[in-house]
């Protein structure tokens, strides 16, 4: 009997591979306030969560600002930042960007994926974005 797989079957499996590496990504940032909050340091741990809420709203506009695929292409490529270990953040207002300076973004993000590792951030401003390779990780994780 010859198996055949169905090209929607496929689709599930590939986002699951994004899917997975994100929730990783929200988990860690979660874990690390929790963390905050064990050790009875509730500036710490509300700054974390507050960091973290921020980046979200970022991460929202940015993909409301992005056709389906560059907002497929955009969460493909933050997935792969995690599967890779390479840290990244998001940073500036959660603002919407004109369609054309938000896809530019994604084509500036996926040559940085290019250069090699290091961790990326993504710095949102009312004039686009841009794609910098970042010195350390996330600000919050010490």
């Amino acid at each position: 009997m010859r198996r055949v797989r169905s090209r929607e079957a496929g689709a599930q499996a590939s986002w699951l591979n994004v899917y997975r590496p994100l929730r990783h990504h929200v988990l860690n940032r979660l874990q690390v306030a929790y963390g905050w909050a064990q050790l009875g340091e509730g500036e710490e741990a509300r700054a974390a969560l507050e960091d973290y809420l921020q980046e979200e709203q970022r991460l929202s506009a940015l993909l409301s600002s992005l056709g389906r695929r560059d907002q497929r292409a955009l969460l493909t490529l933050l997935a792969r930042c995690e599967r890779e270990g390479r840290p990244w953040r998001l940073s500036g207002p959660a603002l919407s960007l004109p369609k054309a300076a938000a896809a530019a973004a994604v084509a500036a993000l996926r040559r940085e994926m290019e250069r090699g590792p290091g961790p990326i951030e993504i710095a949102l401003a009312e004039d686009g974005v841009r794609i910098v390779p970042s010195e350390g990780g996330h600000p919050r994780v010490r």
